[in-house]
């Protein structure tokens, strides 16, 4: 047997990892293996997929020979932060591969297939590559046949919960959470009693939904100024502009600031002259499928101040 050259060459990826080593395999099913050992074809792992190899003085294959394959999810985190459409996991799905695409999307790709015939793992969908009297030669010009296989990353509304330590302290403040970097909005809180994190939370919820990432983009600070003057603020903004009505004065006056103007709100907010004290500088990111959200597009983290 000669020397081996690349037939064919699979790379996974996805938007949330920076890397995705270690997060996907792909193992080739019992039939195939046979296959691969009467063709004179190597099946060979790499950090991002898989390749194949053939002897390049291969003779080339039959009508009907096709290589088969399982993709496994090897990260507990894929299925919350993958945008994953009507995918089931509980039912078998197919991925055909073919030369006219070479780029695919994987879960928009999917068909439905009976169950795999192997199992060691998590698996996502099975591969399937229908081998043609070409592809020896192409493999021989440096030519091999390439796919991408991409997952698009989920986005959530991030939600965070915050739970005073000492409930008796500092009543007479208003948390404000703000990512200096402007990227991502967060309205004033909203009470929230008899939580399972604590009597007393302080609910905020961003304006939009964030992409996710493994290392998100934003530098979150809390802080807190107080009631009074963020009372006053808030009402004479809205008193000038001519829209404060007696039911959002009430709101204002009892802390209920869901259904203030949000462009009044932000304008209050911003105003550098507010009073403010640094609670924290270093307010974590939601990590998906850590918290039970409140809603279903929202991902929460709970903090203790």
């Amino acid at each position: 047997m000669g020397q081996f050259v690349k037939l064919i060459g699979i790379r996974t990826e996805h938007g949330y990892y920076k890397n995705v080593t270690g997060k996907f395999r792909i193992v080739p099913t019992a039939k195939t293996e046979k296959l691969m050992r009467s063709r004179g074809i190597l099946f060979r792992p790499t950090d991002d997929g898989c390749q194949w190899l053939i002897a390049d003085d291969c003779s080339g294959f039959m009508p009907g020979d096709r290589l088969e394959c399982v993709l496994q999810v090897r990260d507990a985190d894929f299925m919350h932060v993958t945008q994953l459409g009507d995918y089931q996991p509980q039912s078998f799905y197919r991925l055909n591969l073919s030369d006219e695409n070479p780029v695919k999307d994987v879960v928009s790709s999917l068909v439905p297939a009976d169950a795999p015939s192997m199992s060691g793992g998590p698996c996502f969908c099975s591969l399937s590559i229908g081998l043609t009297d070409d592809m020896p030669e192409e493999g021989k010009k440096g030519n091999p046949l390439e796919y991408r296989l991409g997952f698009r990353e989920a986005a959530y509304r991030w939600e965070y919960l915050f739970v005073r330590r000492n409930e008796d302290a500092n009543v007479s403040k208003v948390l404000l959470l703000e990512d200096t970097r402007g990227r991502i909005l967060f309205p004033l809180p909203k009470k929230l009693t008899d939580t399972p994190y604590g009597e007393t939370a302080w609910q905020m919820v961003s304006s939009s939904p964030v992409v996710c990432r493994q290392h998100p983009d934003c530098n979150l600070l809390l802080t807190e100024v107080p009631t009074e003057e963020l009372v006053g603020k808030l009402a004479g903004k809205l008193e000038s502009q001519g829209r404060l009505t007696p039911e959002l004065e009430k709101d204002i006056r009892s802390g209920e600031f869901s259904r203030l103007p949000a462009e009044a709100v932000l304008e209050v907010v911003s105003d550098k002259s507010l009073k403010r004290k640094t609670v924290s500088r270093f307010v974590p990111c939601p990590q998906p499928g850590r918290y039970k959200p409140g809603e279903q597009d929202c991902i929460r983290q709970v903090c203790y101040i």
